[in-house]
């Protein structure tokens, strides 16, 4: 997401409000697909330079499974859902109620149920984002990926680097969950990165401002 300036405090915490809302409605997703109650452990919300965000979901050589879909609507850009791999295949594992910690490997078929699951999940925090900001998202039909991370983050980001966005939202969720295989409580990690272009992520500041009671979202 790209700005001029630099968000307040304010606007950082506006923007952990509405990633809540979301988040939530992706932990009540996640937990009907798996059948496993699930929440939300811990989430932050960071705004960096898009060339940094490998830096924080991982080493530049680590493998992970993203989801990847254009948004289209009111505003343009895109949403990536990032597993590091051990997150995807414990999914994949509840997704094919098998033990956690049975898949050493992603199939095809775990790749399937990995890419419609992660489209309801990041469609369910979309959603949630859109009816908080009443700004229309839509979602396009999702891609998946395996590859190492900077590879599959450089990918994503080429559009956007050509278009001259500089800066970008990511917000990183931690869901835990009790499951049935296992007495301790198993972490699911997962980054949500929004990548918006320059007129839409004013619209998404001016939203948040309108909802703050007019309070400046950047300086």
């Amino acid at each position: 997401m790209e700005t001029k300036n630099q968000l307040t405090k304010e606007g950082i915490a506006a923007f952990e409000k509405m990633a809540h809302e979301g988040a939530k409605k992706a932990s009540v997703s996640l937990s009907k697909l798996i059948n496993q109650e699930t929440e939300v452990m811990a989430l932050a919300v960071r705004t960096l330079p898009v060339e940094k965000i490998p830096e924080i979901v991982g080493s530049p050589e680590d493998m992970v499974t993203t989801v990847i879909m254009e948004i289209k609507g009111d505003v343009n850009g895109s949403l990536a859902l990032v597993y590091p791999q051990k997150s995807a295949l414990n999914i994949a594992d509840l997704l094919a109620k098998r033990e956690i910690g049975s898949t050493a490997q992603l199939a095809e078929l775990d790749k399937s149920a990995l890419k419609e699951s992660g489209n309801i999940i990041a469609g369910s925090f979309l959603a949630a984002i859109s009816d908080y900001l009443t700004i229309n998202m839509v979602e396009s039909i999702p891609d998946i990926a395996t590859n190492m991370l900077k590879a599959t983050i450089d990918f994503m980001l080429a559009g956007f680097i050509k278009k001259g966005v500089s800066d970008t939202v990511a917000f990183e969720i931690d869901f835990g969950m009790g499951t049935t295989t296992t007495t301790a409580t198993e972490k699911i990690k997962a980054y949500f990165v929004l990548l918006l272009d320059t007129e839409s992520a004013a619209k998404v500041l001016g939203s948040l401002k309108k909802i703050s009671g007019g309070r400046d979202m950047a300086e």
